[in-house]
C-alpha cells in the first residue's frame, strides 16, 4: 500500500540473516497478534532451548540495529501496531512486563482519542484539522486489545518517558468522562528516533470487513494517513536489493496466502516454521 512492497521478517532467524536483511530494507512494522512477548517465556516448543523469548529476542536485535543505524546517520524508521506498540515499550523499557496493565472491555471496539503534543509531532504535521476534529469527536480507532500502557507507566519508567513522545490517549467506553474507564495510550512516537507505535490497527479499517471497524470515508482516510506517513519515512531510507530479482525472492507474494471461510481474516499467510535443536 502507498507504493511499498512487503518483505516477511521471520522471527525464528539468525543474527547473520537480519543483518544481511537489515542492510536490503527501508523501514520494520511491528505487527499486531497474540504472541505471549515475555522474555523469560519461550515462543513455543519449536525455538531453541535457552528460556529466551525468540520473538522477542530478535525483535530487540532489529530495533537495535535501527538504533544504531539512526545514530550513525542512516535514517530507519519503524513503526508498532496493537502488539507491536506492546513490543517496543517492553523492549525500551528494558523488559519490564509490569508496564503491559490488563484491560477489559476493549476488543473489536472502535475508539475515540485525546491528542497531545501536537504542535511539536512530525506524526501530525500533515494531520488536518478535519482529521482530528474527527478522532476526537468520534471512533474511527478499531481495537483488539487487552494490554496497554499507561502514563502512569511512563511516570514510573525514565526510560520510556525519554525516549518516547505521547501523542494520543484513549479509555476502554465511550467517554472520557466515565469514572470507571481505564485510560491508556493509542499513539506514541520517538523523541529522538523515527520510531512510532499505534495500540489500535489502523490497517483493519482499511483491509478487513470481520471487525467491527468505523468503515467510514473519515476513518478510512485517517487510516491511510497513518500508513502514508510511514511510508514516507521509509522513503528517506536507502538501504536496496543488489537487483530486482533478489527484491523479488525476499517479497511477501512467495509465501502462500489463502482465503479461509468463516475465519477471522480475510487471508492468512504460510510460513514454514524452524524446529530447533
Amino acid at each position: 500500500m502507498q507504493g511499498a512492497q512487503t518483505v516477511i521478517i521471520p522471527f525464528d532467524e539468525t543474527q547473520e540473516y537480519y543483518d544481511n536483511i537489515f542492510s536490503k530494507i527501508n523501514g520494520i512494522l511491528f505487527t499486531g497478534g497474540s504472541l505471549n512477548i515475555n522474555i523469560n517465556i519461550p515462543v513455543d516448543q519449536y525455538q531453541p532451548k535457552t528460556g529466551i523469548n525468540q520473538w522477542t529476542q530478535n525483535a530487540a536485535y532489529l530495533l537495535n540495529k535501527a538504533i544504531k543505524a539512526n545514530d550513525e546517520g542512516d535514517f530507519f524508521p519503524i513503526w508498532g501496531n496493537c502488539q507491536g506498540f506492546q513490543l517496543l515499550h517492553y523492549i525500551i523499557s528494558g523488559y519490564n512486563y509490569t508496564i503491559l496493565n490488563y484491560i477489559t472491555n476493549d476488543f473489536n471496539t472502535t475508539r475515540n482519542a485525546q491528542f497531545f503534543n501536537i504542535e511539536s509531532s512530525s506524526l501530525f504535521q500533515q494531520f488536518d484539522k478535519q482529521n482530528i476534529e474527527y478522532s476526537q469527536k468520534n471512533s474511527p480507532f478499531l481495537y483488539l486489545h487487552e494490554l496497554g500502557v499507561t502514563e502512569q507507566d511512563y511516570k514510573y519508567n525514565p526510560s520510556l518517558r525519554e525516549f518516547f513522545q505521547i501523542l494520543g490517549v484513549s479509555v476502554n467506553s465511550t467517554s472520557f468522562n466515565d469514572d470507571n474507564a481505564f485510560r491508556y495510550l493509542s499513539i506514541v512516537e520517538g523523541k529522538k528516533y523515527p520510531f512510532l507505535g499505534v495500540q489500535f490497527h489502523p490497517e483493519y479499517t482499511i483491509f478487513e470487513t470481520s471487525f467491527d471497524s468505523n468503515h467510514s470515508l473519515e476513518s478510512l482516510n485517517i487510516a491511510s494517513y497513518f500508513s502514508r506517513y510511514f511510508v514516507s519515512l521509509a522513503r528517506k531510507n536507502e538501504h536496496k536489493f543488489s537487483d530486482i530479482q533478489e527484491r523479488s525472492s525476499y517479497l511477501s507474494f512467495n509465501y502462500p496466502t489463502v482465503h479461509i471461510e468463516g475465519y477471522l481474516f480475510n487471508q492468512v499467510t504460510f510460513m514454514d516454521r524452524k524446529q530447533n535443536n
